[in-house]
């Protein structure tokens, strides 16, 4: 995915002119993304 192989992600968007920025983290461990989660979830307990 953010390697120099030809067929990673980075790769590819590098050859159509985008520059790409791998950040080899998963999504839970954004602080940003974890509150958002939450909040979501807190909306979605109020609804039911």
């Amino acid at each position: 995915m953010a390697s120099d192989d030809e067929d990673s992600w980075k790769t590819l968007f590098t050859a159509a002119g985008i520059r790409a920025t791998p950040w080899l983290q998963g999504l839970g461990e954004n602080p940003a993304v974890r509150a958002m989660f939450v909040d979501h979830l807190q909306q979605s307990l109020e609804v039911a």
